[in-house]
């Protein structure tokens, strides 16, 4: 599904022309309010909160300004007690449902440390309430943070108002000791509601119209620690992982990716010495002899826990030797083990949350790339082993940044994205960006393909270890909007975090995943059912293709694709609260499809992991599309 996009005219330049407002279907209806704080501002507009209760200091600065004299500084002094999240706040906005705002402002900071940053965020409580609690919002979002010692930096950060909602809080915070200068804050309306959703929708297959080519196609992320003891001890038996792997195999992926905890292949310490005898290194040993079997490609991402960091591998102390251990253990795996099956190496999780926190300058971040591409040649590996690069989660701005700079070293490149339950429309915006950045980025002329190496959302509540939504119809309502979302906007696969519910080494049981722990009878999610549509049916080597939709709608999305210039596969979903009706156009005659649904009114037909077709159909094309559901139509083979 292709949007139609803004021209020169539309007046807010800081929105991409693949942006949400676009998305929405609603060109920009202008400026709110613009604060350029010359002079003190109102108590009635701009009010200092949660300044005593963390040692800060909210205060309007006259001297202090980026085009004119006059800012909003907040300081927090070195040995004040704790950090807290000290904010001026706008609370004068009101709102409609699914208007979708944009804040911007520009910050300046001076030694920012021990905390997130310096940031806008974007409220919207629930009515009466003043959304000071996590339970008293509706919807929350937060800009990329400004941290350390920086001039004039532009942050930005869009919300969708949800149901109920009548008002947006802007709030300007330093989370952090140090201080920060906040000015020229613009509050804008992009759009309105996209409106109801119609009746009837056609859906024109454009099969030459190419979106990206050599899809990787969808898997998840499967953490090597099923199979150690501490899952042995808590009922992972011989039953329970027959059924593991069976399940695996059911769902097809397209590659898996899998970290390698720096603590279970190199318990000494000394970048030299690859040692997997322990029970973590040889779970990491059975769960790529899975995937070997299965002839699917792995990613291996390095976490560094519990390492202090002077010892990490990438530390600017031991870049060379990280790099060369790291080919070392791919060579090892190899050699000793025949595991062939590891693709792909990226350097370390998110490091946009951590690297020049706790390892160093972004130079080694790029030093780091440099060494482990030069390892990889020493050891003869270069040709069947590529780096994926950046792995970032929520600055887009490092993206940028690794994409320009780490570009000669990397073959691909991976974005994280969680979103919030009730901001999960605009997971098509972050596609975009991410593809948009690399083909403005890239030093050479075809930019390397995007995968979204971890993705997945929030509901109120949420925590790693107590996800609130993942057992809901919705959860996986959402995902298939995810990977439709990358689909169409050009990314070249996705891989959901994670597999299953599992307990990780000293985090205790991660929640996410396809399915249930031992202690639940390994209970298949409904999630699983819903992506596994996409593990199944879009095929390393398939190209996306556009379906595009009319009249096209925000809460119906549509993705296609093709396999040797044939359309195999096309994918609908449904996030209204209304039925649709579609017909297709542009199918081969001839052609027979499967139909398969992801539909709340009904029980869902599957076995195991898998959902099974409830009919099929030959051209001309036409269905319900009922609400909150999804269709996907699978191609027989000839």
């Amino acid at each position: 599904m292709r949007h139609a996009v803004l021209t020169e005219s539309c007046r807010y330049a800081c929105v991409s022309v693949l942006s949400l407002c676009v998305f929405l279907g609603a060109c920009p209806v202008g400026v709110t309010d613009e604060y350029a704080f010359a002079e003190t501002p109102m108590s009635s507009e701009w009010r200092a909160f949660a300044a005593e209760r963390s040692g800060a200091e909210c205060v309007w600065d006259g001297p202090v300004g980026r085009t004119t004299a006059g800012s909003l500084k907040i300081e927090v002094a070195e040995d004040a007690p704790t950090v807290g999240w000290p904010h001026w706040r706008h609370t004068r906005i009101p709102v409609e449902t699914l208007e979708l705002w944009q804040v911007t402002a520009f910050v300046k900071t001076d030694n920012v440390r021990d905390g997130h940053g310096a940031y806008i965020g974007l409220v919207c409580p629930a009515p009466g309430a003043d959304g000071d609690s996590e339970a008293d919002r509706l919807a929350q979002a937060d800009s990329s943070p400004v941290t350390g010692t920086k001039g004039w930096t532009m942050v930005s950060e869009k919300i969708l108002v949800p149901p109920r909602a009548t008002q947006i809080n802007v709030l300007l915070l330093l989370h952090g000791r140090g201080t920060a200068w906040f000015d020229d804050v613009t509050i804008e309306r992009i759009s309105a509601g996209p409106g109801p959703v119609p009746q009837e929708i056609t859906a024109f297959l454009r099969i030459d119209q190419i979106i990206e080519r050599d899809l990787w196609g969808f898997g998840f992320e499967d953490d090597p620690f099923f199979y150690n003891d501490e899952n042995r001890q808590r009922g992972v038996d011989a039953g329970a992982i027959e059924l593991h792997v069976k399940r695996i195999k059911a769902l097809c992926p397209g590659w898996v990716r899998c970290f390698v905890w720096w603590e279970a292949v190199n318990p000494s310490r000394d970048l030299e010495t690859v040692d997997l005898s322990g029970d973590n290194g040889r779970s990491l040993l059975r769960t790529l002899g899975t995937y070997q079997h299965l002839d699917v490609p792995v990613v291996f991402c390095g976490v560094e826990w519990g390492w202090p960091p002077e010892q990490v591998p990438f530390a600017p102390n031991n870049v060379a030797r990280g790099g060369r251990f790291f080919a070392k253990l791919v060579r090892e795996l190899r050699d000793k083990h025949g595991l062939t099956c590891v693709k792909y190496l990226t350097i370390t999780n998110e490091p946009d949350l951590h690297w020049e926190k706790r390892i160093g300058a972004f130079d080694t971040f790029v030093t780091a790339h440099r060494c482990l591409a030069q390892a990889l040649r020493d050891e003869d590996l270069a040709e069947g082993v590529k780096l994926m690069g950046a792995d970032v989660t929520v600055q887009p701005d490092f993206f940028d940044k690794a994409v320009a700079q780490t570009d000669p070293y990397c073959a691909a490149w991976s974005r994280h994205k969680y979103m919030k339950e009730s901001q999960a429309a605009l997971f098509c915006n972050v596609v975009r960006s991410a593809v948009t950045s690399t083909k403005e980025n890239d030093q050479d002329e075809c930019s390397e393909p995007v995968l979204f190496a971890e993705f997945g959302f929030h509901w109120p509540g949420t925590t790693d270890q107590t996800h609130t939504g993942i057992r809901e119809y919705g959860y996986g309502l959402l995902t298939a909007m995810a990977a439709c979302d990358m689909l169409d906007g050009g990314a070249a696969g996705g891989a959901i975090w994670c597999l299953c519910r599992q307990m990780y080494p000293g985090f205790n049981f991660m929640d996410y995943g396809l399915w249930e722990y031992a202690d639940a009878e390994w209970k298949v999610r409904p999630v699983a059912l819903a992506y596994s549509l996409f593990t199944r049916f879009v095929r390393p080597g398939d190209d996306s293709v556009q379906l595009v939709l009319d009249p096209d709608h925000a809460f119906v999305r549509g993705a296609a694709v093709a396999r040797d210039g044939v359309p195999v596969g096309m994918f609908l979903v449904n996030l209204s609260e209304s039925d649709v009706r579609v017909r297709f156009d542009g199918i081969p005659k001839g052609s027979r499809w499967n139909v398969f649904h992801y539909r709340p009114d009904r029980p869902l037909k599957s076995e195991d992991v898998l959902l099974l077709p409830s009919g099929s159909l030959v051209p001309p094309l036409e269905l319900d599309l009922a609400a909150r559901a999804v269709i996907a139509l699978v191609r027989f083979a000839e």
